[in-house]
């Protein structure tokens, strides 16, 4: 405590106590809780990104599979990487003519396989 008064006055010492920082083994369990906040933040943004994340379908393309208003999917993101996209699967793409949105539609065909597709 820091005491200050008047020398030879009674009564006008005062004690307040000293502000002090957080001991070590505190800044040890904040650093930690830190550590903790920043893998799970990571380990988020990971799968959402390379492994299984949601995605809301809009528009009558994929009917009846799909209704258009607003059902909402489990995406996986593993069959881009290890190539198990088979025909007949529901995929989720870039749109061609506009990079910025995502497109989905069924795999009518894979490598090395012939599409016939009629004119409307």
């Amino acid at each position: 405590a820091l005491c200050v008064g008047v020398r030879g006055v009674r009564g006008s010492f005062r004690c307040v106590p000293r502000l002090s920082l957080p001991s070590m083994a505190r800044w040890s369990q904040l650093w930690g809780a830190g550590a903790v906040f920043t893998q799970t933040l990571c380990g988020f943004y990971l799968l959402s990104k390379y492994g299984v994340f949601l995605s809301k379908v809009s528009g009558p393309s994929m009917f009846p599979t799909f209704s258009g208003k607003g059902d909402v999917v489990v995406v996986d993101a593993f069959s881009k990487w290890t190539g198990n996209i088979r025909k007949g699967d529901v995929i989720i793409c870039v749109r061609p003519v506009n990079p910025n949105e995502s497109i989905i539609k069924r795999v009518a065909g894979v490598e090395d396989e012939y599409v016939l597709v009629y004119p409307d």
